[in-house]
């Protein structure tokens, strides 16, 4: 992941990557709400306009499809049709909204930006790129039909201006709360691990069999390292060296206990870990940290 935040979080833990929320995160997270409460109310101010100027769309359509009088009728279901895609691409930017900050605010209670709605962050992205391809498309397919009116004026104006914040928040605020989220997600891990491992070490210094079951654990943690190293120069294109970085991360997760990876399944709202069988739950616990 790209570090646009200015911190090397190599030194950093959980909580102090958390110290970092006021200065280096909490921007983006309000330039997400700030984008998208716009974008919203851009978007109503759309369904509103068709709405008003509904006789000119009408006359405009006939046209376009050159029917006579007698099948000006067929203008209403395009119409209608226009309307329910201003009532979808209303009602997306305000679930995405609603769910972000409702997420946001678990988060700050929980101090971890772990449960950010993956949900909300993926339709931002999906909703962006789909917006700007169909506004751009329809609005310059309108500006042509209705030449100069004031509909096609403040239409094409509207337009643009939710163009322009699709791509702000695109490719600033959306993409950076993603990698935020990546990064806790990749620190709680570590932290898990790190708590398994710690436990590990007492249980062995605490063990009646003393030295000879630490001897057991360092043998084999040196044969692993021999392994590594053998594997390691085996590993020659970019692509055997990321299938090899899965496996490796998802190996260090499958020796988390089930009770932690059932944890950290419940921050991540992956719904039904229950039931899954502890690799499958490994697999889909690494995708986040991929998204």
């Amino acid at each position: 992941m790209k570090n646009i935040f200015g911190i090397d979080f190599n030194k950093l833990d959980l909580n102090d990557l958390w110290k970092n929320e006021k200065q280096h995160f909490r921007i983006w997270f309000i330039l997400f709400i700030v984008f998208w409460s716009i974008i919203t109310l851009l978007y109503l101010g759309l369904f509103v306009l068709d709405l008003v100027f509904k006789d000119e769309i009408i006359k405009s359509i006939d046209a376009n499809i050159k029917n006579g009088p007698e099948q000006k009728n067929d203008s209403n279901p395009y119409y209608n049709t226009r309307l329910v895609i201003d009532i979808l691409f209303f009602i997306g930017p305000a679930i995405i909204l609603i769910l972000f900050v409702i997420s946001l605010v678990d988060s700050y209670k929980k101090k971890t930006f772990i449960g950010i709605s993956s949900f909300s962050i993926t339709l931002a992205k999906f909703i962006g790129i789909m917006t700007i391809i169909n506004l751009i498309l329809f609005s310059t397919s309108y500006i042509y039909a209705n030449g100069e009116t004031i509909y096609s004026k403040i239409y094409s104006s509207l337009s643009g201006i939710v163009i322009l914040f699709n791509i702000i928040q695109l490719f600033f605020a959306a993409n950076n709360i993603s990698k935020i989220k990546k990064l806790f997600i990749q620190k709680e891990l570590e932290n898990q691990a790190k708590i398994f491992f710690d436990a590990m070490n007492k249980a062995q210094n605490n063990s009646p069999f003393g030295p000879d079951l630490n001897s057991f654990f360092n043998n084999a943690q040196t044969k692993q390292q021999s392994v590594n190293e053998e594997e390691a120069t085996v590993v020659n294109d970019s692509t055997t060296k990321t299938e090899s970085e899965k496996q490796m991360i998802i190996k260090k997760i499958l020796e988390l206990p089930n009770e932690q990876l059932h944890k950290i399944a419940e921050k991540l709202n992956i719904f039904g870990y229950e039931e899954m069988s502890k690799e499958q739950l490994a697999e889909i616990i690494y995708n986040h940290t991929k998204k």
